[in-house]
């Protein structure tokens, strides 16, 4: 199962193209609905009426407050509770997954049982910058902190322009592949921006009936010291993630690089709707992953 925390209509439309693409091997995506605004909220209504086997609204709008924006997402937490479902959360700004890297992230997932969460190596996200930097990419763009929220990594409008440009320069010359890099473990719990993760239920249930603020710092550093488990960057499992919130109005003003990744997106094959199964199966996709990935993926339903 994926969830994305929704809000912002212009990104999702990008990230749907990927989704939908991932329908054999995603049981349902889950859209936590994050904002009020009408036409946001509409869209979302939408994609759930023309997909209602895939696509599902998770919504309690007593708890949406402008003034509490990060409480109220840890709310959503608590949903992701089936202890053999595989979770996969994909931020709404999310605009492009490589070919194979969701696949890969889950299988790492499950043929490493000691990582409490494990992350997609991300094009602009704070850490994988520095860790991009360091393989001789980003050369021009000052040097990048090993921080989640440093200035240079995550408040930088221009650092962001240069991952998407390097990016871009990259898929060009086929050479997407100088992004890559080993399995980085976090061995000192240190944060790291949750663009996309995968967990088991089980392992975050508890804990996330205790989330009461900033849900990042929780899931990357309080769990993991509580549990004495790290968390891992999958070196091989390559997606973008468009901005940091000091970072969008840079990007958006100056720079035609959300334009770009929406032609990308554009490119691919919208899945037409199905009629809803009435049990879950596994599919094509997911035959090359261990049988045990089939179990925890299709969780509940699959029992």
């Amino acid at each position: 199962m994926s969830v994305t925390p929704y809000g912002r209509r212009r990104y999702v439309e990008i990230l749907v193209r990927y989704l939908l693409g991932l329908r054999d091997l995603i049981d349902e995506h889950h859209f936590w609905i994050n904002t009020d605004c009408p036409e946001d909220v509409q869209y979302a209504r939408d994609l759930a009426a023309a997909y209602p086997d895939f696509f599902r609204l998770v919504h309690d709008s007593s708890r949406y407050s402008r003034k509490s924006a990060v409480p109220r997402i840890c709310w959503f937490w608590q949903k992701c509770d089936e202890d053999h479902t595989l979770y996969l959360k994909l931020d709404d700004d999310l605009v492009w997954i490589d070919d194979g890297a969701i696949e890969r992230l889950l299988q790492f997932r499950l043929d490493h049982p000691q990582y409490l969460t494990v992350f997609p190596n991300t094009v602009n996200n704070s850490l994988c910058s520095h860790l991009h930097q360091k393989q001789g990419l980003l050369a021009d763009t000052p040097a990048v902190e090993y921080e989640c929220l440093g200035d240079v990594s995550w408040r930088r409008w221009r650092t962001a322009h240069a991952a998407h440009e390097t990016f871009f320069d990259l898929r060009a010359a086929g050479e997407l592949h100088k992004f890559h890099f080993d399995t980085w473990e976090l061995t000192d719990y240190e944060r790291f921006s949750i663009n996309a993760m995968c967990w088991l239920g089980r392992d975050l249930a508890e804990p996330a009936r205790r989330f009461a603020d900033d849900d990042e710092a929780w899931v990357t550093e309080h769990v993991p010291r509580e549990t004495g488990r790290t968390t891992a960057i999958v070196g091989d499992a390559l997606v973008a993630h468009f901005a940091y919130a000091p970072q969008r109005g840079g990007l958006e003003t100056y720079t035609d690089v959300l334009a770009r990744y929406r032609a990308l997106a554009a490119t691919r094959e919208m899945h037409a709707p199905v009629a809803p199964r009435e049990s879950a199966s596994v599919g094509r996709r997911l035959r090359h992953l261990s049988a045990l990935a089939a179990g925890f993926i299709l969780g509940r339903r699959a029992a």
